[in-house]
């Protein structure tokens, strides 16, 4: 039975140990949350000019809520592509970069890339949602 009994013991004394030698170490341990990225998931390629910082993207798309609820629906917006001050959701920003005319995209936007905790229109998109956008690239102007 003491052999049992000090089984039994044994992980919760290694983990006594760890917790006491981590706390003990002097040092604070950082925890690093990689952002979420926009995940593609449907991808046709383009055979036009490519998309690039700077440019003058036309684009058609659609954005639909998790359970399919259709949002927004544009058939033809134009957009200068900016990285750094976006006149377009961050996440539909990011993905039109490096796309070709005629190419499209559906992604999952993670809510850091869109409306985030506020959310959009009077709960028309809620806070905290992963939004999936469609999107088709018509023409890019350099």
């Amino acid at each position: 039975m003491r052999r049992c009994a000090f089984i039994s013991l044994f992980p919760a004394l290694v983990a006594a140990l760890l917790a006491s030698a981590i706390v003990g170490c002097g040092r604070e341990i950082d925890v690093v949350i990689e952002p979420t990225p926009v995940r593609v998931i449907k991808e046709t390629k383009g055979y036009g000019p490519m998309v690039a910082d700077g440019d003058l993207a036309t684009i058609e798309y659609r954005v639909t809520l998790p359970d399919g609820k259709e949002i927004l629906n544009d058939d033809e917006m134009k957009f200068f592509v900016n990285s750094e001050r976006s006149t377009v959701i961050q996440g539909l920003n990011d993905t039109v970069i490096g796309m070709r005319v005629g190419g499209s995209r559906t992604i999952n936007c993670p809510p850091r890339l869109h409306w985030g905790r506020q959310g959009y229109g009077d709960g028309a998109i809620p806070a905290n949602t992963n939004l999936l956008i469609y999107v088709k690239v018509l023409d890019v102007r350099k």
